[in-house]
């Protein structure tokens, strides 16, 4: 794997720079960025939203394991991009089972909508439960009170003047690296840092490796990461500002997760910086 560098934005409009393999680049189909958003405004709510590549957005939509008899209720265009709203039902559970019984005894199926914005090159969902009219609503508020900006590392959100909202969870930054790992990487501040293991990790150049081993029944056991790799385990390397959780692919090598984990730079770079 050669060396390049990544830049990665989060919904926050702070940035994730990424050197280590050749598929830590600008723009890379593998790269996500997630949070929830909670508007102050209660009229406004909680989403949980995907930042992705443009396509990301309508195929998340249309996924039949996500929503069934999904279908466009409406499309229009603003100054930031396209905003599509798909609507339909969620699929029943693997065991033919929906989410619940009407009053009259007959199977009711929750309803989704899926709030889609597209840009040049990456888009924004977000899934909205309940009955597609009120869903469809709620929509609607959603992108009139969010700003969207865009360029080459992704976008950013910002409030719509008069409105405030805050990303409660995240953002975090998914990214795959094909045939070797998922990589989650988050920013260390004090709230994420209770994820990091008082214990010293291996000290490998950029920061510090752990190994979670599964102890099934008891959950993870943390273990300095120092060259063997259980085939169920994961990995998280802590460097000065980022926490990097790297989940391997069934089929990877052990070689090939381990030099991933310790050639891996990341570096959280503030919104304001």
């Amino acid at each position: 794997m050669t060396a390049s560098e990544g830049r990665y934005r989060a919904l926050d409009g702070s940035t994730l720079v990424l050197m280590g393999s050749s598929d830590t680049e600008d723009g890379q189909p593998g790269f996500t960025s997630v949070g929830t958003a909670t508007f102050t405004e209660p009229a406004i709510g909680r989403y949980d939203l995907t930042s992705g590549p443009r396509t990301l957005g309508l195929t998340v939509a249309f996924d039949p394991v996500l929503g069934v008899g999904m279908e466009v209720v409406e499309q229009y265009s603003t100054t930031d991009g396209q905003i599509s709203l798909v609507a339909g039902h969620t699929p029943p559970g693997p065991d033919g089972a929906v989410w619940e019984i009407g009053p009259d005894g007959t199977p009711v199926r929750e309803g989704v909508t899926f709030a889609v914005w597209e840009g040049l090159r990456f888009s924004l969902h977000a899934p909205i439960y309940g009955s597609p009219s009120v869903a469809v609503g709620r929509a609607r508020r959603l992108f009139e009170h969010l700003r969207i900006s865009e360029d080459q590392a992704g976008i950013a959100l910002r409030p719509a003047q008069r409105v405030v909202f805050y990303l409660d969870e995240g953002p975090s930054v998914l990214h795959d690296v094909a045939d070797v790992a998922l990589l989650e990487v988050m920013q260390l501040t004090r709230r994420t840092a209770a994820v990091v293991p008082r214990q010293p990790g291996t000290v490998v150049p950029g920061g510090e490796l752990f190994a979670y081993v599964p102890d099934h029944g008891s959950g993870d056991h943390v273990e300095p990461a120092d060259g063997y790799l259980h085939h169920d385990a994961f990995l998280r390397k802590v460097t000065s500002s980022a926490i990097v959780t790297i989940l391997p692919h069934e089929r990877a090598t052990e070689d090939d997760v381990m030099a991933l984990a310790v050639d891996l730079r990341a570096d959280w770079v503030g919104a304001d910086s």
